[in-house]
C-alpha cells in the first residue's frame, strides 16, 4: 500500500518525541473472595501505593537498574529480564514516589510508613486493568507486553500473572494513599509504534478495532459514534485524507480505551478500598511544542497530540464517574514536566552529562549498539596495530578482544590502568558523538514536506545512517585513545554534516534517533520534572481543590462530554 507524505512526515516526528460507578458500564467479575470492607491494617502504618508506568517508576533515573546490575549486564551475566528493567517495585533517589516517601516519613516517622511502588514501565491503562481485574485479559498490545510467551509483566512475580494480580490487589486494599499516574502509554507507546509501522507497512502493528473495548453490538455502535467525533476534529484539521483516517484509527482506539478502562481501573480501586485517599495525576503531553511543516504550512503537531492527551485529562479531571471520589492534578505546565530531552538541548561536552544520563547509555543501549560498536572497533584497531599487539603480548593478553573483556572484570592485573585510562575515554567520546547527533535532533525546526517527494527509502538511508554513526564514533573514540598515549593529541571534534549530510539524513536521524540513542529515556521526566510531580501531589493533598484540566476550546469539551455520554448510555 502507498503511504502518504504527509503521513510518513506526521510519523516522523511523532518518532522524534520517543526514547492508560455511575451509569458507566464496567465489564468485570468480582473476584469470588472480594471483600468491599476490606480493612485496612490498625497498626498506624501509613501506607503509601504508587501506580502507573515509567513516568513514576523513575525510568532514566541513577538506582532505576543497580550498578552491580548494569556491570552484570555489560558483561553478558544476565539479561534485561532477569534484572527487572521494568522498574517494578524500583524506587530510583528523586523520583517522585521517593520524594513523596520522604514527605510522610518526615511527617509519621521511618517506622510509621510503608510504600509499594507498583509502576510498570510501558504499562497502558489496560494492562493496569488486568492486574485489578481477574476476568480481563487485555488486548494484542497486553500479549506482547504482558501475557504473551513473550510479556515480561507476567514474570514479575514468582508465581506468575496470578501473583502478580495478588500483590496489586492487596496492596491497593490496605492503602492509605494511592497516586495513578497512568495513560501516557494508551498514546505516546501505542500511537507512535502505530504510526512508524503505517509508514514501513501499510498496515497496524496493534488492533484498532473498537470491539476489543467494547463488547455488545449497541456498546460497539455507540463507541463508533463517539470515533466519529474525534475523527471530525482530526479532519477539522487535517483535511478529509488518508492521513485524517489513519489518525481517527489510532487515536480513537488510544483515547475511547483510555476512557472506559480508567473507569474500569478506578471502580476496582474503591471496590478493593473505598477509603484510600486516591490523586490522579494529569498525564503529561511529552511531544509539547513539536511543529511540523506540510505543504508549505506549519502544522502544530504537538498541539494535536496534546489535544487528545488534554481531552483524556478533562475526562479523567471532570467526565469519569469516580472524578468526585479521587484528587485530580495538573503536574507541570501544559501538562509538560521538565524531561532529559529538555537537557539535551543545552548540552555541550559528555562530561556535563546528567549522571543519570550516563546510566542509561549504559544500560538502556538497546542491543548495546553503543558498547558493541565500540569494543568490536576497538578490538579491531588493537589487534591491527603492531605496537599494541606487541605490548599486550608481552602482557599475557593474546586479543584485542581478550582486553577488553578482561579489562571490564578488572582482571588485567598490572595493565588494568592502561585498559582504563584508554577504554573508559573511548566509551565516554562514544556516547558524546550520540550526545551532539540526540541534540541535533533535539534542536533541529520543521522539516519541508517537499524534501520526501521523490520518495526517501528509509531502509536505505538508515543503513547509510548507521555507518556513517559508527564511522563518527571511532574517529572520535580514536582521537581520545591516541591523545592518552599522545598528549600532543587533540580531541577529535564531532562533524555532525558527516553523519547528517543532507536532509534526507536529517529525516531518518530524526525517526531512529531513540534506536541510536538506545531507548527513549530522555523523553522521561529529570530530577526537576519528578519534584514538579511530586510537589503537585502533595499540594493538591494539603490543599484539596480537585483541578480541573480545562484548557481545552470549548468544541473540545463538547466532544468529550458528548463521547462520555455516548460510551456510557
Amino acid at each position: 500500500m502507498e503511504t502518504s507524505l504527509a503521513i510518513k512526515l506526521l510519523a516522523l516526528f511523532v518518532a522524534v518525541g520517543l526514547v492508560g460507578g455511575g451509569a458507566f458500564f464496567i465489564f468485570y467479575e468480582p473476584d469470588d473472595d472480594d471483600d468491599d470492607d476490606n480493612d485496612v491494617p490498625d497498626d498506624g502504618i501509613f501506607r503509601y501505593v504508587s501506580l502507573g508506568a515509567s513516568n513514576t517508576n523513575g525510568y532514566g533515573m541513577k538506582g532505576y537498574v543497580s550498578e552491580e546490575d548494569v556491570a552484570k549486564f555489560l558483561n553478558g551475566e544476565v539479561n534485561k529480564n532477569e534484572i527487572n528493567s521494568y522498574g517494578y517495585q524500583k524506587v530510583p533517589e528523586g523520583s517522585y514516589p521517593d520524594l513523596i516517601r520522604d514527605h510522610y516519613v518526615q511527617k509519621v516517622g521511618q517506622d510509621k510508613f510503608s510504600m509499594d511502588q507498583l509502576a510498570i514501565s510501558s504499562m497502558r491503562v489496560e494492562e493496569l486493568r488486568v492486574l485489578l481485574d481477574n476476568s480481563y485479559d487485555g488486548d494484542d498490545y497486553t500479549s506482547w507486553r504482558f501475557t504473551g510467551a513473550e510479556g515480561w509483566f507476567k514474570s514479575a512475580e514468582p508465581g506468575g500473572l496470578s501473583a502478580l494480580r495478588t500483590v496489586y490487589q492487596n496492596s491497593i486494599g490496605e492503602a492509605d494513599l494511592i497516586t495513578v499516574d497512568i495513560g501516557w502509554n494508551n498514546f505516546g507507546v501505542y500511537v507512535s509504534n502505530q504510526l512508524i509501522e503505517y509508514i514501513n507497512t501499510g498496515d497496524y502493528f496493534w488492533t484498532t478495532d473498537l470491539s476489543d473495548i467494547f463488547d455488545t453490538p449497541a456498546e460497539i455502535e455507540d463507541a463508533e459514534d463517539a470515533k466519529a467525533i474525534i475523527g471530525g476534529y482530526i479532519q477539522t484539521n487535517m483535511g478529509n485524507s488518508q492521513i485524517s483516517t489513519v489518525l481517527t484509527d489510532i487515536f480513537a482506539y488510544g483515547i475511547l480505551g483510555y476512557m472506559h478502562n480508567f473507569d474500569v481501573v478506578m471502580d476496582r480501586i474503591y471496590a478493593l478500598n473505598p477509603d484510600a485517599d486516591v490523586v490522579v495525576i494529569g498525564i503529561q503531553n511529552l511531544l509539547h511544542g513539536v511543529v511540523v511543516e506540510i505543504d508549505g504550512n506549519e502544522f502544530p503537531l504537538g498541539d494535536l497530540y496534546g489535544n487528545f492527551v488534554d481531552m483524556a485529562n478533562y475526562y479523567a479531571s471532570s467526565c469519569s464517574p469516580h472524578n468526585d471520589d479521587y484528587l485530580y492534578v495538573k503536574a507541570g505546565t501544559d501538562e509538560h514536566v521538565s524531561v532529559f530531552l529538555d537537557q539535551m538541548r543545552s548540552y555541550d561536552d559528555v562530561e556535563e552529562l546528567n549522571s543519570n544520563v550516563i546510566d542509561c547509555y549504559n544500560f538502556y543501549d538497546d542491543n548495546l549498539f553503543i558498547q558493541m560498536t565500540l569494543d568490536k572497533e576497538f578490538a579491531n584497531f588493537i589487534d591491527n596495530d603492531p605496537m599494541y599487539s606487541f605490548i599486550f603480548g608481552l602482557m599475557g593478553v593474546n586479543s584485542g578482544e581478550e582486553f577488553i573483556t578482561n579489562g571490564k572484570a578488572e582482571q588485567l592485573g598490572n595493565i588494568q590502568g592502561l585498559f582504563d585510562d584508554l577504554y573508559w575515554p573511548a566509551l565516554d567520546a562514544a556516547y558524546d558523538t550520540l550526545s551532539v547527533v540526540v541534540k541535533e535532533v533535539a534542536t533541529m525546526g520543521p522539516v519541508k514536506a517537499d524534501l520526501l517527494l521523490n520518495g526517501l527509502d528509509i531502509g536505505a538511508e538508515e543503513d547509510q545512517l548507521k555507518n556513517a554513526i559508527v564511522e563518527e564514533i571511532m574517529e572520535n573514540v580514536m582521537s581520545i585513545v591516541e591523545g592518552v598515549m599522545d598528549s600532543s593529541v587533540e580531541d577529535y571534534v564531532v562533524d555532525i554534516d558527516k553523519v547528517m549530510p543532507d536532509d534526507e539524513a536529517r529525516i531518518v536521524t530524526a525517526m531512529y534517533v531513540r534506536f541510536f540513542m538506545g531507548n527513549s529515556f530522555f523523553l522521561h521526566p529529570d530530577e526537576t520534572g519528578h519534584l514538579q510531580i511530586m510537589t503537585a501531589v502533595i499540594g493538591v493533598i494539603d490543599a484539596p481543590n480537585t483541578e480541573k484540566a480545562e484548557t481545552l476550546s470549548n468544541e473540545l469539551k463538547d466532544s468529550v462530554e458528548d463521547i462520555a455520554q455516548l460510551i456510557a448510555a
